[in-house]
């Protein structure tokens, strides 16, 4: 394209062009890279110092790459160009740069802005910190994945103890999608909630089972078993912290919740092939033997020890 035509553009140096570049690149024999021209306004987006050497040998034309951008992707592609290639950006270029795009993306991650300026987390961070006169900024942050996120962490982390409560079983990449934050903090603030004390109050109603007389004859075991309301049972051993803030108390409430009622359904009997019935009864058999010697021993603790399932004063 013709010289003439092409427009300086805003500079993302603060000193501006720089003339012992140009002179270097007035030297070079190879044929430099087509500069990057705004179409809509032919404002040069990266390539000053290449259109300045031009006009200094003399040249009335120049390689060109017409792109279709904003103002401010214009500006932001210069930035991001003048850091890969030619010219390096200075400490303070780079600064100046991420104070700008600050101003225009106030919402973006420190982390964002850097990779923008080219520039650490920390160092964007610090900026924007000096830059900040007490005014309140946007509450939320989007990140390099574009996902916005709260900007108040403790509200993160209370919201991640709050799901990990509601939802013992759920993955920490679940939790922490949710959350907003990484898995890696939940699982920290999981590993915290599993060693606090558990001196949170037992729910009421099992406490009214807790406290309960342990049945003594077969008579009243059956009686006890056919009082039970298994749902609303399990239901309130979910809520006990002493055993959702525990891996081995959670994999008893999951244990507890397989229950074996489902299979007497007779749509789920009519699907097990007749071949596989002397095997499922042997295994069902079996387990159930073991659940008898699990109601034995815990027969066993809860008369050894009944101080241990009264209710706390």
């Amino acid at each position: 394209m013709p010289v003439e035509e092409i427009r300086p553009g805003g500079h993302v140096r603060i000193g501006g062009i720089d003339k012992d570049h140009v002179r270097v690149l007035t030297e070079c024999d190879e044929e430099l890279p087509p500069i990057v021209v705004q179409s809509r306004t032919m404002r040069v987006i990266d390539g000053m110092h290449r259109l300045n050497a031009a006009i200094a040998c003399g040249r009335t034309e120049i390689r060109v790459r017409l792109v279709d951008m904003s103002d401010v992707q214009a500006f932001l592609y210069a930035v991001e160009a003048n850091i890969a290639h030619g010219l390096p950006l200075s400490l303070a270029d780079r600064r100046h740069a991420a104070r700008q795009v600050i101003a225009l993306y106030p919402a973006w991650s420190d982390r964002a802005v850097g990779r923008a300026s080219g520039l650490s987390g920390k160092t964007v961070r610090a900026l924007r910190g000096r830059a900040g006169q007490g005014e309140p900024g946007p509450q939320v942050r989007i990140g390099l994945d574009g996902r916005a996120r709260p900007l108040d962490s403790a509200a993160r982390r209370s919201a991640a103890r709050e799901l990990l409560t509601a939802q013992p079983d759920a993955s920490l990449r679940e939790i922490a999608r949710q959350a907003g934050i990484s898995p890696g903090t939940v699982r920290r603030i999981r590993g915290d909630m599993e060693k606090a004390p558990s001196g949170s109050a037992v729910p009421a109603a099992l406490t009214r089972v807790c406290s309960a007389r342990v049945p003594q004859t077969p008579a009243e075991q059956e009686a006890s078993a056919a009082a039970v309301d298994v749902e609303s049972a399990l239901a309130n051993l979910r809520q006990d912290p002493s055993l959702k803030y525990q891996a081995n108390g959670r994999g008893l409430l999951r244990l507890l919740h397989q229950r074996p009622a489902q299979m007497l359904r007779r749509d789920v009997l009519e699907t097990i092939p007749v071949h596989c019935v002397p095997v499922i009864l042997g295994v069902v058999r079996a387990q159930a033997q073991e659940w008898r010697e699990l109601e034995d021993a815990l027969d066993k603790v809860a008369k050894a020890q009944p101080a241990a399932v009264q209710p706390r004063s």
